[in-house]
């Protein structure tokens, strides 16, 4: 089973506080790291890369989408991680 979530990194808040801020949860607006949409943290291409990994390992089941961007009302997040999947899917290499 494969997970798709992706995550928000803020380096200037990293820089003060680290990534193991013990606030979380907390306000995205504040926190040095944070769930998101697929695609909204990390680059269509890197998931473009996993999605050819996992074909390539021979996993060819469900990819379940969480939703925990807290910037996004939980249905436009999932519309929101769709898209970024289906862009990724599409920038995959056949057979790759």
């Amino acid at each position: 089973f494969a997970h798709a979530k992706d995550t928000k990194l803020h380096p200037e808040r990293i820089a003060l506080n680290g990534v193991l801020d013990f606030g979380w949860p907390s306000d995205a607006a504040t926190t040095p790291w944070h769930f998101c949409a697929v695609g909204h943290g990390r680059p269509i291409e890197e998931w473009a890369r996993l999605l050819e990994a996992l074909r390539a390992s021979g996993y060819d089941g469900p990819i379940s989408i969480e939703q925990e961007d807290p910037e996004l009302a939980p249905e436009e997040g999932v519309e929101a991680s769709l898209g970024g999947l289906r862009a990724a899917l599409a920038a995959t290499v056949p057979g790759g």
